[in-house]
Order: structure tokens, then sequence, then C-alpha cells
């Protein structure tokens, strides 16, 4: 369990929309994976279950933000697109903290036949994020307020 928070990663993530799905859960909910190679496979993977009519499946977003981004992988460092193999969470926290943000090429995904990446220091990102007080704070939250991520997850 990482920082009281028990469902780390999305096999787990999958596993727990199962439970909810079992017991037929009453209450809204709001499931969002990763917009990464194992987000894309689990959130395919869920949907497939009988999902209550309360309860709301999704990925985060394609962005034309991550059509062209930094990267580094055995080939060396290159711009590409990201979408679909890289976007967690922490790429939608402001990102300027970092001289240069970069995403790091790492596990090959068989069954997805391709490389999934991560964003290289996440965890300063995360730590930025939760210094914030208010939204009068000097961080940029322009990411977080885009309707084409919250359109997308209206339950």
């Amino acid at each position: 369990m990482e920082e009281n928070y028990p469902f780390t990663g999305t096999g787990n993530l999958y596993k727990f929309c199962q439970g909810l799905t079992s017991i037929r859960i009453q209450n809204k909910t709001l499931i969002i994976f990763d917009n990464d190679l194992e987000g894309i496979e689990k959130y395919h993977k869920t949907l497939e279950l009988d999902i209550p009519e309360n309860m709301s499946i999704m990925k985060l977003p394609d962005l034309d933000k991550f059509n062209d981004f930094l990267s580094i992988g055995p080939s060396g460092e290159f711009n590409g697109n990201i979408n679909g193999k890289a976007i967690a969470i922490e790429c939608f926290l402001d990102l300027s903290i970092e001289n240069i943000p970069r995403i790091r090429w790492s596990n090959f995904h068989d069954k997805m036949q391709d490389y999934q990446g991560s964003l290289e220091k996440k965890d300063k990102y995360v730590r930025a994020f939760k210094k914030v007080k208010t939204t009068k704070d000097d961080y940029d939250f322009s990411i977080l307020r885009l309707s084409e991520l919250w359109d997308t997850a209206r339950p």
C-alpha cells in the first residue's frame, strides 16, 4: 500500500472494478485509467465487465500537448507522440517545475507490441502538487481544467 492508497497499479484498479461490479455498487463511481499501454489494456478489459449504470469507466484523454513530447529510450532523446503509451495522471500536473519534462521508455509490453514510458521525476511533480494550498498559489492548474478531460468523465 502506498500512502494509504490500496490500489496502486492498473491491475489492482481492474480488480477493484471487478469487486465493485460484483457487489453492484449503488454510488455514482468514476474510474479513470492512465492513457498508457497498461492503462489502455485494463480500460478495455474493464469495459467488458457488466458495469452498473451509475459507474463510469474512462481513460485519460489524448491531448495535442502530448503529440510532441521529449522522451528518451535506447535510441537516445527525441520528441514524439506519447498519447496512449505514457500518459499517467502525473502528466496533468504542473510540468513547468522541472526545466524540461521527459518520458523514459522502459518496459516492452508484449500484448500491445510497444514500449511503455513514464514521466521522469514524477514524484517531484506530485510533491509540488501536494504542497499547493489554494488555487491562488503559483501553480499551473490549466491542464486539470481542460474541458476535454472533464467532458469525458461525467458519470
